[in-house]
C-alpha cells in the first residue's frame, strides 16, 4: 500500500471514507520534506452515521469520547438542522485546548494530565530507586465538570 515514495500512496487502498489528497509540504526550522507529502482528509464515520441515521432526532444527548470527535460532530449535526444544545446538547472528553470558536463552546471533562503524569512519574521513581516496592492500584484524580453552551438550553 505504501511505499518509500510519498508521491507512490495508493489513495484507494486507504481505509478511508470521502477522501480527499491535497499535496502538503511539511517543513521544520527551515527543512523541508524533499518530496511533497499527502494530507489525507476525510469525514469521519460517524458523520455519516449521523448524517444518514434514520432515528437521530430522537437522540437527546451525545457524549464523545473526545472533545475532538465531538467538535466533528457538530457540522453533521447542523446539516440535519439539529441546533446545539435546543435540540441535542453535545459534550467531549478530555478537556484539551481547542483553538476554534466551536470548541470554546463545547461542555467538557477536564482531565488533569499533567497531575496524572506527575503522579505516575512519582510512583516510578520511587520504585526504580527502591525507596517503595510496585503495588498495583489506582489512583484517584478528580477531574473538572467544565459546562459551556453546548449542553446549556
Amino acid at each position: 500500500m505504501f511505499s518509500s515514495d510519498a508521491k507512490n500512496i495508493d489513495l484507494d487502498s486507504l481505509p478511508l471514507s470521502n477522501e480527499a489528497a491535497t499535496p502538503h509540504t511539511h517543513s521544520f526550522g527551515g527543512w523541508k520534506a524533499p518530496a511533497p507529502l499527502f494530507k489525507i482528509r476525510t469525514r469521519a464515520p460517524f458523520a455519516d452515521f449521523i448524517l444518514n441515521s434514520a432515528s437521530i432526532d430522537q437522540v437527546d444527548a451525545i457524549l464523545c469520547l473526545t472533545d475532538e470527535l465531538a467538535v466533528l460532530c457538530i457540522e453533521p449535526l447542523e446539516q440535519r438542522g439539529l441546533r446545539i444544545p435546543e435540540d441535542i446538547a453535545l459534550m467531549g472528553f478530555n478537556g484539551i485546548d481547542l483553538f476554534s470558536e466551536k470548541a470554546a463552546r463545547l461542555s467538557t471533562v477536564k482531565i488533569p494530565f499533567h497531575q496524572m503524569a506527575y503522579r505516575a512519574t512519582e510512583k516510578l521513581l520511587k520504585v526504580l530507586e527502591g525507596k517503595q516496592p510496585y503495588t498495583p492500584g489506582f489512583y484517584e484524580i478528580p477531574a473538572e465538570l467544565v459546562i459551556r453552551e453546548s449542553t446549556v438550553k
